[in-house]
């Protein structure tokens, strides 16, 4: 049973909605460069590739962020690493790349790992529209978690979440303070999701305890 969260022709439709109504030239770009690019690649659940740039770049319009630039910098932040293309392949301008490049967590050499994680949340706060369409992403990350990592890689998810993406959220609240609605529902949706998957792990990690103990109490 295929088990996608949203159609892409739905969600091809709904972007084009966006783009012809506000005039979206970097948009436009991104998302016909993404669906040639992505033509045919696969997920090992059956999920086309481009289903999750197309939900992130759907949930941010429908948040009403419809900002050209950080709309096809959502489309594109995986596309270089998902099919081995260079930077300079992409069809956008100068502000989209730069977009692309403070969403993407790039891995410097011999840095401690607390430091460039500080390091890429201060750069994301730089730009309003790119900090949320990050938060956004999360959002998205936060709701397919079940089905992207093992019960450890969960935990460890939810503890960067809590460590580096709230503390983001707060940090935005106080910076682009005509936000605060939208930053309420995100941080709602996250904290939410993650008490209820925290609170499934525990319950299943206490069964396994107990199923465990009774059976080394018989051995």
């Amino acid at each position: 049973m295929q088990n996608f969260t949203f159609n892409t022709e739905d969600m091809h439709t709904y972007i084009m909605e966006h783009v012809l109504r506000s005039d979206m030239k970097q948009t436009l770009s991104a998302l016909a460069f993404a669906k040639e690019k992505y033509d045919g690649l696969m997920r090992k659940n059956g999920e086309p590739y481009i289903a999750y740039p197309m939900t992130t770049a759907c949930s941010a319009l429908s948040c009403g962020l419809c900002n050209d630039e950080a709309i096809a910098a959502l489309l594109l932040h995986n596309i270089c690493e998902d099919c081995n293309i260079s930077p300079n392949e992409l069809p956008v301008n100068g502000a989209v790349k730069h977009g692309i490049e403070l969403i993407r967590f790039d891995v410097i050499k011999g840095e401690a790992n607390d430091i460039e994680r500080n390091r890429y949340y201060d750069l994301l706060l730089q730009s309003r529209e790119i900090s949320l369409a990050k938060a956004i992403e999360c959002c998205h990350n936060i709701s397919i978690i079940n089905k992207k990592f093992t019960q450890n890689k969960i935990r460890s998810y939810i503890d960067e979440v809590r460590r580096n993406v709230l503390p983001l959220l707060e940090k935005m609240k106080n910076t682009y303070t005509d936000d605060a609605d939208i930053l309420f529902a995100i941080k709602y949706h996250i904290v939410s999701i993650i008490n209820s998957v925290e609170a499934a792990l525990d319950a299943c990690e206490n069964e396994k305890w107990q199923f465990n103990s009774i059976n080394n109490f018989h051995a």
